[in-house]
This record gives C-alpha cells, sequence and structure tokens, in this order.
C-alpha cells in the first residue's frame, strides 16, 4: 500500500525485502510511506531483522517500521517499531494508533539508541499487542521502558495487517529499507 504522497518499489534479494519508499511527514495523523504486508488472522508473534536502512540521493536519514495495523488505510490503527536515522546510528520509537483518523501516535515506551542490525518483535494475543527488540541478534529481548512498557489492549477485528514500511520525510526524496522477516509463528486458530 502506498500513503499520500509516497512512490513506492519493492524486491527481494537473496531472502532479504528491500522497501524504497519516499513521502513528507511520516507518523503524522495521515501516514506517508510505503507498506509491503501481509494479511494476518489471530494470535501472532513475529520478528524481522532490520539490516539496513539507505538514504537514497539526498537524504540525510530515513525511517523503516516493523508494524501490525487493523487496514491498510493511511490513518488506521497500528502499532509499530520504527527505526529513524541511518545504518551507523538511530532511534527506535514505539507507537500505536487505537482509532482510525487520530491525529498523530502514541507512546508505547522511550525512545533507545541502536544501530543496525536490530530485531525488530511484534506479538498479538487476542486483544493485546506488544514489542520488542534485541540488539544481540534475538538471543536477548527488551521492552521498552516508561508508558505502558511495549504492552496495549487494542479491540481490533481478527485480520490484520503485519508488514514492514519505508519513507525518507520528504516528498521527492527516497529511502531503502532491508530486512529479513525470521518468522512468524501463528497460535492455534490464527493464519498468516
Amino acid at each position: 500500500a502506498s500513503w499520500g504522497d509516497a512512490q513506492t518499489s519493492r524486491q527481494t534479494d537473496e531472502g532479504r525485502l528491500l522497501r524504497t519508499g519516499n513521502g513528507a511527514a511520516p507518523g503524522t495523523g495521515e501516514d506517508r510511506g510505503a507498506f509491503y504486508f501481509r494479511p494476518t488472522a489471530g494470535d501472532f508473534e513475529a520478528t524481522v531483522a532490520l539490516t539496513e536502512l539507505d538514504p537514497l540521493g539526498q537524504a540525510s536519514s530515513g525511517q523503516a517500521a516493523f508494524m501490525v495495523r487493523s487496514d491498510t488505510a493511511s490513518e488506521a490503527p497500528k502499532v509499530s517499531i520504527e527505526y529513524s536515522g541511518d545504518a551507523s546510528s538511530g532511534t527506535l520509537e514505539f507507537h500505536y494508533r487505537e482509532a482510525p483518523g487520530e491525529v498523530g501516535t502514541l507512546s508505547l515506551g522511550d525512545d533507545v539508541q541502536v544501530s543496525l542490525p536490530v530485531h525488530l518483535r511484534v506479538t498479538r494475543s487476542g486483544t493485546f499487542f506488544s514489542v520488542a527488540y534485541s540488539v544481540d541478534g534475538g538471543n536477548e529481548w527488551l521492552t521498552p521502558t516508561g508508558g505502558p512498557g511495549g504492552a496495549i489492549e487494542l479491540a481490533w477485528l481478527d485480520k490484520t495487517y503485519l508488514g514492514m514500511s519505508a519513507s525518507s520525510g520528504e516528498v521527492d526524496i527516497s529511502v531503502r529499507a532491508g530486512g529479513v522477516l525470521d518468522r512468524i509463528d501463528k497460535a492455534v486458530g490464527g493464519t498468516v
């Protein structure tokens, strides 16, 4: 899905997902960027290894996110882990939007300074969603501190959309995000 003024492309390369997108004002009332997703239903735990964020052309940095959304509309409710920066240093932000059309997003916890690669995890159990990250290849998982501590209850429908997005924050400048979807584990009754 492309939102707002985003122009997008996607490709896979030796098992890696490369997502290229642009778009002004990511994370404000109306998301702008490129979202590559797969529909899911029921409970799941999904992880992605975010391995690259390459500002293309004149961009000095970009944003990549691993998220679950209630639908693919630009103002849809979401739970996300967003990496902003470049490959050498960046910030993980943990966000959610509870209802369609809300302006901006709410925090699931305090921001964290990291560098790539970083593993990101989103979990759904019934109406509860949680996020975590790992800086050591998935051996130790950390949850954000502050706010609700990386977990929130949301009364969404069973069907959701799980995937990765990329945005440069500018209309005419693109950024490429690359990652490897490590795994999606589904609970009994869940489908991916």
